[in-house]
């Protein structure tokens, strides 16, 4: 049987539905609307509950470890704060890809904190004190991405995940009962 965790994410609020849709064996059940910073959050939390992070991975000179929310810098420990975990984690899932600010304000936003029009900048600042300056490159307009090195995976569970959930979707959006539903 496969054990990839399922998310149900449905306009159906009732406590029944929940109910059922757990029962049936999904991992979670989120209700739309929703915020994507949630459905990001609750994302990672079903990773780390399904033991689903990849083993530790480096970046360059950085280590870093998902599942213990753990940071090295040649070796020596990097103290984050949970804001600055939080835009490491999100840069660090594509390496050399940019991600646009706003995506990293709403990540921010899921903490259940306001941000002001700098917050950003603020906590991309302290952490390329931390992890080196030319670790994050800002793309003008868009957001920022880390700069791509030589990734180090000894696990490709994240990228396995991603592709299993692009083809349960993409089985889900086949079918004439689901057509319409992610609207």
């Amino acid at each position: 049987p496969d054990s990839t965790p399922v998310i149900i994410v449905a306009a159906r609020y009732q406590v029944e539905d929940r109910i059922e849709g757990l029962d049936a064996g999904a991992a979670d059940y989120l209700v739309k609307p929703f915020h994507s910073g949630e459905l990001s959050a609750r994302i990672r939390a079903v990773a780390r509950s399904h033991g689903k992070f990849p083993e530790p991975y480096s970046v360059g000179t950085l280590s870093i470890n998902s599942a213990e929310r753990r940071v090295e810098r040649d070796g020596q420990p990097v103290s984050l704060t949970a804001r600055e975990w939080t835009i490491l984690d999100r840069l660090l899932c594509r390496p050399g890809a940019v991600v646009l600010k706003r995506n990293i304000e709403e990540e921010l936003l899921s903490l259940g904190s306001e941000t002001e029009s700098n917050t950003v900048e603020v906590y991309v600042s302290r952490l390329r004190k931390k992890i080196g300056r030319d670790r994050i490159a800002t793309v003008r307009g868009l957001g920022y991405r880390v700069v791509a090195e030589s990734r180090n995976c000894t696990d490709n569970h994240a990228v396995d995940l991603v592709q299993r959930v692009r083809e349960i979707v993409d089985d889900l959006l086949k079918k004439p009962w689901f057509a319409g539903r992610l609207t």
